[in-house]
């Protein structure tokens, strides 16, 4: 379908791999716009959705509209797919969705932290990843994605250090 487009080029990599060098102003600021939606929304809704995605009964139980929740939950990881898939593709999608949450569960057991540190996390993945890339030629999606993998065995490989010598000294 998409070859028969008049102005179709024939290179789709930019699907699986992004091109997130390639976002223009405009593209910026609805990816602003949708990602400020996405955050508001949770923050309006933190508490619900905490309570629909872990402990359902509970929700039943308070009569919140669980299904309703549920969808919205829903239309919320849809639109931030999407606006990832965009800028790094779907093939590294999975990755920076999970990369960032990982390393924060690694510093805190709260969620609201686990979420902020996220956040801070996938910026400081995004720009190291971008600032890296540029100088060695190298594609910059997948470049953000091995900084992040990078990052996170980094400190597996620190907190599992420290608990060895944790033990070794007792």
């Amino acid at each position: 379908m998409i070859s028969r487009i008049d102005n179709y080029a024939g290179d789709l990599s930019h699907i699986l791999f992004g091109q997130i060098l390639g976002v223009s102003p405009g593209d910026l600021r609805l990816i602003v716009i949708f990602a400020a939606v996405v955050l508001g929304v949770v923050a309006l809704f933190y508490k619900e959705l905490m309570i629909i995605s872990f402990d359902p009964t509970l929700a039943q139980t308070l009569r919140l509209p669980a299904e309703r929740l549920r969808l919205l939950l829903l239309v919320l990881i849809a639109v931030t797919i999407v606006l990832l898939v965009y800028l790094v593709g779907i093939v590294l999608v999975i990755a920076l969705l999970t990369l960032p949450a990982a390393v924060a569960g690694q510093f805190s057991r709260r969620m609201a932290w686990i979420m902020g540190i996220a956040v801070l996390l996938c910026m400081v993945f995004s720009t190291a990843g971008i600032a890296l890339s540029y100088p060695y030629d190298l594609p910059s999606g997948p470049t953000i994605i091995v900084t992040g993998a990078a990052v996170y065995l980094a400190v597996l490989a620190v907190k599992r250090l420290r608990r060895g010598l944790g033990q070794s000294v007792r």
